[in-house]
């Protein structure tokens, strides 16, 4: 049973936009580090960035395309779930290392001179998190679907 929904088409073409748009900008990081517009170290932290969030979106999308397939609770969305969240948990890492010891004034939370966590650190941690536990739910709607398929 297909989905008609306007917002998961909608959602669909967004995804691929964000898509095409990451993937370009990856192959700009190359680019740019080939001209040396860019440090190691940098460049290094812009790939791992941009392919976390390539790999979050990815995945999403497809959950997006089982949805609209009208076969959201299946084994796959579980797995896509848990892998936007690990995506997501390495994109605070890597948010955490890069705003850790920054004391500019622009982190919310700093304790100088030990350590400071920018406001994307708390989002992408948050967003993390409900990605797993979308992955929880998604998981005990499976078993709830199974059961009811063996009752009369």
């Amino acid at each position: 049973m297909k989905s008609k929904s306007k917002i998961a088409l909608n959602l669909k073409r967004l995804l691929n936009f964000l898509l095409f748009i990451l993937g370009t900008i990856m192959i700009a990081h190359f680019i740019f580090i080939r001209e040396g517009l860019l440090s190691y170290r940098e460049f290094l932290s812009r790939l791992i960035g941009t392919g976390a969030m390539f790999l979050a979106f990815f995945y999403l999308r497809r959950v997006t395309l089982s949805v609209i397939k009208g076969e959201p609770f299946k084994d796959n969305n579980i797995k896509y779930f848990r892998l936007i969240g690990y995506a997501l948990l390495l994109l605070t890492g890597a948010e955490f290392i890069k705003s850790f010891r920054d004391f500019s004034g622009t982190n919310i939370f700093m304790i100088y001179p030990y350590f400071s966590f920018s406001p994307r650190f708390f989002i992408f941690l948050a967003l993390a998190l409900m990605a797993f536990v979308m992955a929880e739910i998604f998981k005990q709607a499976l078993e709830i679907k199974k059961e009811n398929q063996l009752t009369i």
